[in-house]
C-alpha cells in the first residue's frame, strides 16, 4: 500500500506551511490556503494508493470515495480541502484525495478511568489508555479531545459507528486504535 512518503515546501512560503498545519492539527478553522509550493509526494509505483493516506505531518487525508462514504456522519465535524498530493517522480497531481480538517474539539476525556502520561518536566502529555465518556461527546462521530484547556489531541477520535460502516466495503489503509467509551 502506498502513502505519502515525504513533502517540500520552498523557504520563503515555510511559515505559512506551518501555520497551515498547526490548525490542521489543532482542531481549528482554516482557510484551505495551503502554500502554492507544497507538494505532497506518492512514490510512482504500481502499488494501490490507500484510501487513507498515512503521514510525517499527521493529516488526515482520505480518498474522496471514503469521504463520500462517511459524510453523513462526519460532515459537521470536519472542513474539506483538495490535497496537495503529487507522484514524486512525474510531479504529477494525484488526483481524488482531500485534506480532512478536524475541527470538532470536545472535552470528554473520563479523566478518572483514563491513564494518563507525563513528559519529562511533569506536564500532561496524554494518555496511554483513553477512556472517552460518551455522554460529552453530543453525537460526533469524528472529534479531537483536549488533554488539557490548552492543549489538543492531534489524532482524530473515530466513534464505533464510524469504524463499523467500513467494515466489508473494500476501504484500504484504515488502523484504528481502540479506547475506553464510557456512559455516565
Amino acid at each position: 500500500m502506498r502513502h505519502v512518503s515525504g513533502w517540500k515546501c520552498d523557504t520563503h512560503e515555510e511559515m505559512s506551511f506551518e501555520e497551515a498545519g498547526e490548525k490542521l492539527l489543532e482542531g481549528g478553522d482554516f482557510d484551505g490556503q495551503f502554500p502554492s509550493s507544497l507538494k505532497l509526494w506518492i512514490d510512482d509505483t504500481a502499488a494501490p494508493i490507500a484510501d487513507y493516506l498515512g503521514n510525517a505531518l499527521n493529516w488526515t487525508i482520505m480518498s474522496d470515495r471514503l469521504v463520500r462514504h462517511l459524510w453523513a456522519l462526519i460532515e459537521d465535524c470536519v472542513q474539506i480541502f483538495p490535497a496537495p498530493l503529487f507522484f514524486k517522480d512525474t510531479e504529477t497531481r494525484v488526483p481524488g484525495y482531500q485534506v480532512v480538517n478536524v475541527t470538532k474539539v470536545l472535552d470528554c476525556v473520563d479523566r478518572v478511568r483514563s491513564v494518563p502520561w507525563y513528559d519529562d518536566e511533569d506536564v500532561l502529555g496524554g494518555y496511554s489508555e483513553l477512556c472517552i465518556d460518551a455522554a460529552r461527546t453530543n453525537g460526533a462521530h469524528i472529534f479531537r479531545y483536549l488533554v488539557t484547556p490548552n492543549y489538543v489531541c492531534p489524532r482524530p477520535v473515530c466513534t464505533f459507528n464510524l469504524v463499523n460502516s467500513l467494515v466489508g466495503k473494500g476501504f484500504n489503509g484504515t488502523a484504528f486504535r481502540p479506547c475506553i467509551c464510557a456512559e455516565t
